[in-house]
């Protein structure tokens, strides 16, 4: 039987490169050959990566090393950052190996309001908010139903050191995606547990406020001063000329990846890129194929045993979380972010998977039959 989120994985990659196709239809610039035909390959491999995790991991046992993996890569990004938040330098620049010299300038930490704006490896603050913010719901998860051989120093370390470093990337986004995926996984929680896990958030709130005074107050207050703030009346200021881009190709867009800042102008929103590059059809075809996915997730682990259960809402609130970002800042620009979505996917399908066989009883993926050897072969 045909799988439903490959299934929509197949259609969404055929439609996007339907529009790149139809942009050749129209003259192109140098940029936007180059830019489009460098998106659609980006984009190939990370559907085929989500496919592979889908097919490639078969037992939930592999499930469980992989989203281990994917957490422990999160807390070192999460510890780097700290790192830098609280001595304003990057570690890596410390390293000095005999014999090799530094032929590029690494980039440095940034400032917002007095406290030092890290960014770990990833490529700016922004995204390194967004991914440790997305993949708490999962650290979460871990630390509620800890696998076999986990002390509680192991099961609650990620949750800390994530919910740390999400604030000290000052950064609006990052908050954005923590609500989303702390609302989407309370959603599968009992009441006796929102009402532990309330009280738990709360001393970790204070304990954070403590130690670092003024930084929750400057988060908050990029919320209250928005209006007054430049990265944001530079962003509102942009849609009149985004619609009238738009406007020119408004149903299938000007062509998947054309877009860029050479020939046009900086966006810093990945909806409205999505937008102008393939057009309403294209961002709609793209929020129902997301939506559709998570249902999906949601819908085979709704009766699941509560471990399961719990994770499939984890993978949801994690996708989700790092979504939401797509109209706040240009998400498909940053690595990290992208790839980690479509990780979970793969393991959302995987799961899925796993569950639709364990209740129709047939075994997930069939061993092959032996067949014997000739010995004189």
């Amino acid at each position: 039987e045909p799988d439903a989120v490959r299934a929509i994985l197949l259609f969404v990659g055929w439609f996007l490169l339907l529009t790149f196709v139809l942009s050749y239809t129209r003259p192109l610039t140098t940029v936007e050959v180059n830019e489009s035909a460098r998106t659609v390959l980006l984009f190939t491999g990370l559907f085929g990566v989500a496919m592979l995790v889908g097919d490639g991991v078969v037992d939930r046992g592999r499930l469980e090393v992989l989203l281990d993996r994917l957490l422990a890569a999160a807390a070192f990004l999460a510890v780097v950052g700290i790192v830098q938040f609280v001595f304003g330098r990057d570690p890596w620049t410390a390293i000095d190996i005999p014999g090799l010299v530094l032929n590029q300038d690494t980039a440095s930490v940034g400032e917002r309001a007095t406290f030092n704006r890290p960014f770990a490896s990833a490529l700016h603050p922004i995204e390194f908010g967004v991914v440790t913010a997305g993949l708490l719901p999962l650290a979460l998860r871990r630390a509620l139903y800890p696998g076999a051989g986990r002390g509680r120093i192991g099961q609650w370390l990620p949750v800390v050191l994530l919910g740390t470093a999400v604030p000290m990337s000052v950064s609006r986004s990052a908050v954005v995606s923590l609500v989303v995926g702390l609302v989407i996984l309370a959603g599968r929680w009992s009441w006796e547990q929102r009402a532990s896990m309330s009280v738990r958030g709360s001393v970790f709130v204070v304990l954070l406020w403590g130690l670092v005074p003024g930084l929750l107050g400057t988060v908050l207050s990029l919320f209250e001063n928005a209006g007054n703030d430049p990265s944001v009346t530079a962003r509102t200021d942009r849609i009149p000329r985004v619609l009238d881009l738009w406007s020119q190709q408004p149903w299938l867009g000007r062509g998947f990846g054309t877009y860029n800042i050479t020939d046009f102008f900086l966006l810093d929103n990945e909806l409205f890129a999505l937008l102008i590059d393939t057009g309403v059809i294209g961002v709609a075809t793209w929020i129902i194929a997301m939506v559709a996915i998570c249902a999906l997730v949601l819908g085979a682990t709704a009766r699941s045993d509560p471990t399961t259960h719990h994770l499939g809402g984890a993978l949801v609130a994690s996708i989700a979380a790092l979504l939401s970002s797509m109209a706040t800042f240009d998400a498909f620009a940053y690595r990290i972010l992208l790839g980690s979505v479509f990780v979970l996917i793969g393991c959302g399908m995987a799961l899925r998977r796993m569950e639709r066989h364990a209740s129709s009883g047939v075994p997930a993926r069939p061993r092959p039959a032996s067949v014997p050897v000739d010995s004189e072969v």
